[in-house]
């Protein structure tokens, strides 16, 4: 594997991350609840087996610092409004389930300075739509535990269907400002991305500011970049996405056969803000809040955005 100036030393790491929509809110609606779980490999036989076999993936920038490849499994599920209506809630979306594995390829490129870094990222989702994604079972479980209503409506569910979605994303940093008074940095962080499959047809662009201390250039993967053992990363970001949908199973119904569907927006944003904290080399943690603006129409949603808040933690090995 290329490591270029001992920057972007690759890690074997694992990751988990939970996102909901109720611990701001109180409310259980629309994409509402997300775990997955997640292991990168280290720089070994095989993670340099993976990264040999697929040189062939395109990458303009000048020179490679590091990658990659994390695999993970995850599981969301999306419910309308009232989930104690037991009935087919027409005007509003479907409940759905969706468990999948992904495998996430990345290339870390940085620059001779750090308006220059940048990330590829290639990915692989496959997985099942439907009652097989459990969904269901881990909604009612949950709220058994927490004492929270029972679900009703999960009969009324999206059909079993295999999910299978490729794409692609490119992350680049453009700016960065060390001018702040008390240490503080700051830096500007763009993104473009493509979703295909039947699951997620889609196309991606957005931007967030950072500003913090000692801002890192890993953007989130497992390649360690840190360079001074004296600095302890903490920072927070604001940032704002789009994303063009062509088609979302969640709203469009099911691909191959009838079922429940709404009319589904074509242009959807959200934003975000969140803190990070890397306390050691090892360990990374970060909280935030997403807010979305309405995917769909429906009486029941009123024009007000979506939410959710998550969590996540990492270590590196």
């Amino acid at each position: 594997m290329k490591i270029v100036e001992g920057l972007g030393v690759p890690r074997a790491r694992l990751r988990a991350r939970w996102e909901n929509d109720s611990w701001l809110s109180n409310d259980d609606r629309f994409y509402t609840n997300g775990a997955g779980l997640g292991w990168t490999l280290a720089d070994g036989p095989l993670a340099s087996s993976i990264a040999g076999g697929l040189t062939w993936l395109p990458l303009r920038a000048p020179r490679i610092s590091g990658t990659a490849t994390e695999f993970s499994l995850r599981q969301q599920m999306f419910t309308p409004e009232d989930i104690q209506a037991p009935q087919l809630l027409v005007d509003d979306r479907p409940y759905a389930g969706w468990l999948y594995l992904e495998m996430r390829h990345q290339i870390l490129a940085l620059g001779e300075d750090r308006t220059h870094d940048m990330l590829d990222s290639w990915f692989v989702q496959a997985g099942v739509v439907g009652p097989s994604s459990l969904a269901e079972d881990t909604q009612t479980e949950i709220h058994r535990w927490v004492d929270a209503p029972r679900p009703q409506g999960w009969s009324n569910q999206l059909h079993d269907e295999p999910g299978l979605v490729v794409g692609f994303r490119r992350d680049f940093r453009s700016f960065h400002d060390v001018r702040w008074p008390f240490g503080l940095e700051s830096d500007f962080e763009g993104h473009y991305a493509a979703h295909l499959g039947n699951v997620d047809t889609s196309l991606h662009i957005g931007a967030q500011v950072r500003l913090g201390w000692d801002l890192p250039r890993h953007f989130g993967t497992a390649i360690d970049t840190r360079q001074r053992a004296d600095l302890v990363p903490f920072y927070m970001t604001a940032g704002v996405s789009g994303r063009n949908v062509l088609r979302n199973v969640f709203l469009d119904g099911n691909t191959f056969r009838g079922s429940h569907s709404v009319s589904r927006n074509w242009f959807v944003a959200d934003f975000h803000v969140a803190l990070y904290w890397e306390p050691t080399s090892r360990v990374r943690l970060g909280v935030g809040q997403v807010f979305g603006t309405p995917e769909f129409d429906s009486p029941s949603q009123d024009g007000d955005l979506t939410s959710y808040t998550f969590v996540q933690a990492e270590l590196l090995f």
